[in-house]
């Protein structure tokens, strides 16, 4: 198999297919589908054709070796199906157009497993050029959905959009603490935490003092220049901001107290602080003008004291899963037999039982074991080392808070994160001996993926 992935010179469907994923997947619903649920998303069309594609053209050992190490997880999540199916539960069909239907979910979340292993097998068999654009096309992909944000939020806040014309235009339409929550095509909580990762990335471009080149090369466009990169972090802040999440707030947190920690030395934590203090005062002072800004963060922290708040909704909701699970400890009550418990951990509990929860844990434990013993990872070049590791770990530390308060299984973010991150990219130690083929301008230009 040629190392090239546009073989005789010919156009290859299946990178291209990988490539509009990442490229649609922030998009969200902004992309219509005529007919389909409301909150169906276009991208999900394109993952099962990722599928057979990658099906007929044949698949590598690696990849064949992850879906074994996957398989009690696919295995047990048809088993959980037909579990709910034979208990006498009713089991909606995709007809009913709601995406909590445990049929849809189980389809949708193998269809990611898939793609999972696909993407993963296809940046291992090109190297660090495919995952350099794989990410490029995830920041464009979301820089489209911010600027149509702002579009909707502006237009709505001058009467020129109503709730009616946006609403086909998000998953789920929110006020939050006075606010439209800024959620294009998508949800609050879901958009919020995506805003979290873009501006933590942007963070670690500072941390790792990375030059334009280095940027645009990992985050594309948005990376053009130092002026379109600031003001695509600004607003990307805005957006943090504006989608009044607080779990977007705390992984936020908690990627500034890990720059600061392991990506940052000397000086540079002060100037980090500094940038960030001074950046989130220019931001409340501009938005005290229309509104009372301050109290977003002081509401957002009394509401874990107030008993009709969301977070001790999230508190009684896991309370009445566990009775639930007292009920099918053992098996399980079945995969998406209990929603809206708004923590992925929990979900997954007590819907695949002791069983199928040791499935689970064993599965992801030898395959971060195969990630870590395998010796083909991909090379990345010496300058983007430090990088490519923060963007792995900034990754995590955001869908393992999120997982903790919302359902995040099948978002897309999560999914991305875990391709970043098993891929074999940024090991330590591991260096591209020929640097000019991966970062020089020439080499890009000879490269279908770099172009």
């Amino acid at each position: 198999m040629s190392e090239n992935p546009w073989y005789n010179g010919r156009f290859d469907p299946l990178i291209f297919v990988i490539c509009a994923i990442f490229f649609c997947a922030p998009l969200g619903v902004l992309i219509p589908i005529p007919g389909a649920p409301h909150s169906f998303r276009f991208y999900y069309l394109l993952l099962p054709v990722s599928l057979l594609l990658a099906g007929l053209r044949g698949t590598s050992r690696h990849a064949v070796a992850r879906l074994i190490l996957l398989s009690p997880i696919v295995v047990y999540l048809i088993f959980s199906l037909l579990l709910i199916a034979s208990r006498g539960s009713v089991v909606p069909t995709a007809d009913d157009g709601d995406e909590g239907n445990p049929v849809f979910r189980a389809s949708l979340l193998l269809s990611l497993i898939g793609f999972y292993i696909v993407a993963c097998d296809q940046i291992r068999r090109i190297g660090f050029q495919a995952l350099a654009t794989f990410t490029r096309l995830f920041f464009s992909g979301f820089a489209i959905s911010l600027l149509a944000g702002y579009v909707f939020f502006i237009g709505y806040y001058v009467g020129v959009l109503s709730i009616d014309v946006l609403e086909p235009l998000h998953v789920l339409i929110q006020f939050g603490y006075g606010l439209l929550r800024f959620s294009p095509g998508s949800y609050p909580n879901e958009y919020g935490v995506i805003c979290s990762y873009v501006v933590s990335i942007a963070a670690l471009c500072h941390a790792c003092k990375l030059s334009g080149e280095d940027r645009r090369m990992m985050l594309g466009p948005v990376a053009r220049s130092g002026t379109c990169f600031s003001l695509f972090t600004l607003l990307s802040l805005g957006a943090l901001f504006l989608a009044t999440t607080r779990a977007a707030y705390v992984s936020f947190t908690l990627s500034v107290i890990y720059l600061l920690l392991f990506r940052l030395r000397g000086t540079g934590r002060l100037k980090f602080v500094f940038a960030i203090v001074a950046i989130g005062i220019a931001i409340l002072t501009v938005t005290s003008l229309y509104f009372d800004a301050v109290s977003v963060f002081v509401d957002a922290y009394n509401a874990f004291f107030d008993e009709d708040s969301s977070a001790y909704e999230r508190f009684y909701a896991w309370k009445d899963a566990f009775s639930l699970f007292d009920d099918y400890p053992i098996l399980g009550t079945g995969f998406g037999s209990v929603d809206m418990i708004h923590n992925t951990y929990l979900q997954i509990f007590i819907g695949f039982g002791v069983i199928g929860t040791g499935c689970v844990v064993v599965s992801l434990m030898l395959v971060s074991f195969f990630e870590a013993a395998r010796s083909s990872y991909i090379a990345v070049p010496t300058k983007l080392i430090d990088f490519t590791n923060g963007l792995r770990s900034i990754g995590m530390i955001h869908i393992a808070w999120f997982a903790m308060s919302n359902h995040n299984l099948n978002h897309f973010l999560t999914w991305f994160v875990l391709v970043t991150y098993t891929a074999g990219a940024g090991k330590r130690g591991k260096r591209l001996r020929d640097r000019e083929s991966v970062s020089s301008p020439a080499s890009e230009q000879e490269h279908p993926l770099t172009a």
